[in-house]
C-alpha cells in the first residue's frame, strides 16, 4: 500500500465519513479477534463472519495492511472519546489524579477489547516499513499524550523530565501488569494497580525536577520541545502556520486562532517585535483543550516561541 493512499484513508476515517459497511466490518473482526484470537483469525474467518465475498472485502479496504491501519484507527478513536468524556464529569479537571487514573486505564481496557497487543507485534516486527512506521508513530503519540498529561499535573516547571516520566509509567504498567498476571493469576482490581502507579509519579516526577535528573533532558529524543533547544524564526513560523490549518473554525477556536494568526504576521516582519510576541506568548498560555492534540501542540508552540525570545 503506497504511503499516499494510508494517509488519505487515514485521513478519511478521522473526518467521519467512513463508509458504514467497513465500520461493520471492523467490528465484526473485532468481536472476532476477541473470541478466537488475533493470531488464530484470517482474513477469510473476518469475510465468513461479515457474510461478504472476498472480493467486497478487498474493496472496501485493498489490503491486509490498509484493514488494519483502519481497525487501529478505530481503537484510537475510540480511546480518545472514553478519555475526553471522563472531563464531563461534574467538578472534574485536567489536574486531577483520579481522572488521569481512569484515563489509563481507558487505554488499557480499549487495548484488550480490540486485541491490540499481538496486532501491534506482529505489525512492528513485520517486513513491512509503512505498517511498522504507523505502530511507531502511534507508540510515539501514546507516550506523548502521558508527557502532555504529567505536564498538566505537576506544572511547566516538569515539562524537560515530562518524557522520562511518560517512558517510566509506560514501562510500570507493563511490568507490573506481566508480574501480576503470573503473581496473583490476574486476581486484582485494575484500578488500585494503576492508582498504585499514579501515586508513584509523584514520587518520580518529584524528584526529576527537584534534582533535575532527567535522562532525556534537552535531547533531541524528547517528546516535548525542550526550552532551552536553539529555534529558529523559521522553525516558529512552519510550527504556527501548520498549527492555524489544524484549527477549526468554531466559537471556542476563534479567539486562538486569532492569537496565531498575529504571531504569524508578526514573525513575517523584517524586525518582528518581541515584546509583542512575548505579550502574545503568554496568553497563549492561558488557553487550554483538555485532552486533545491541541493541547499537546500548543505547548510545543509556547516552548518554541519561549526559546525563540530569549535568542539574541
Amino acid at each position: 500500500m503506497e504511503l499516499h493512499s494510508i494517509i488519505i484513508y487515514t485521513l478519511s476515517i478521522k473526518g467521519g465519513f467512513m463508509d458504514t459497511k467497513k465500520k461493520n466490518v471492523i467490528l465484526t473482526a473485532k468481536k472476532l479477534f476477541s473470541t478466537k484470537g488475533f493470531n488464530e483469525s484470517s482474513v477469510q474467518d473476518i469475510i465468513t463472519e461479515c457474510n461478504i465475498s472476498k472480493g467486497t472485502f478487498y474493496n472496501y479496504f485493498s489490503s491486509k495492511n490498509e484493514f488494519l491501519i483502519a481497525y487501529l484507527e478505530m481503537a484510537r478513536d475510540e480511546e480518545i472519546k472514553r478519555r475526553e468524556n471522563l472531563y464531563k464529569l461534574k467538578g472534574r479537571t485536567e489536574s486531577d489524579q483520579d481522572i488521569f487514573a481512569k484515563q489509563i486505564i481507558v487505554r488499557l481496557e480499549v487495548k484488550q477489547e480490540f486485541t491490540l497487543r499481538p496486532i501491534y507485534e506482529i505489525a512492528f516486527y513485520s517486513g513491512d516499513p509503512l505498517l511498522k512506521d504507523f505502530i511507531e508513530k502511534r507508540y510515539i503519540e501514546e507516550l506523548t499524550w502521558v508527557a502532555q498529561r504529567l505536564v498538566q499535573l505537576y506544572g511547566k516547571k516538569s515539562v524537560p523530565y515530562a518524557t522520562d516520566g511518560a517512558i517510566l509509567m509506560h514501562g510500570m504498567i507493563q511490568n507490573m501488569l506481566f508480574s501480576l498476571k503470573i503473581l496473583l493469576k490476574n486476581n486484582y482490581e485494575l484500578i488500585s494497580l494503576v492508582k498504585f502507579i499514579v501515586r508513584q509519579m509523584d514520587y518520580i516526577m518529584t524528584h526529576l525536577t527537584k534534582n533535575k535528573d532527567g535522562f532525556l533532558y534537552g535531547k533531541r529524543h524528547s517528546l516535548l520541545v525542550h526550552p532551552k533547544s536553539t529555534v529558529t524564526k523559521t522553525d516558529v513560523l512552519t510550527t504556527l502556520q501548520h498549527f492555524q490549518q489544524s484549527l477549526h473554525s468554531n466559537q471556542n477556536q476563534e479567539a486562538l486562532s486569532e492569537h496565531i494568526e498575529f504571531l504569524i504576521e508578526e514573525l513575517l516582519k523584517e524586525e518582528p517585535r518581541k515584546h509583542l510576541i512575548a505579550s502574545s506568548a503568554n496568553m497563549l498560555e492561558e488557553f487550554t483543550y483538555k485532552d486533545s492534540t491541541l493541547e499537546i501542540d500548543l505547548t510545543k508552540i509556547c516552548l518554541q516561541l519561549s526559546s525563540y525570545l530569549k535568542m539574541d
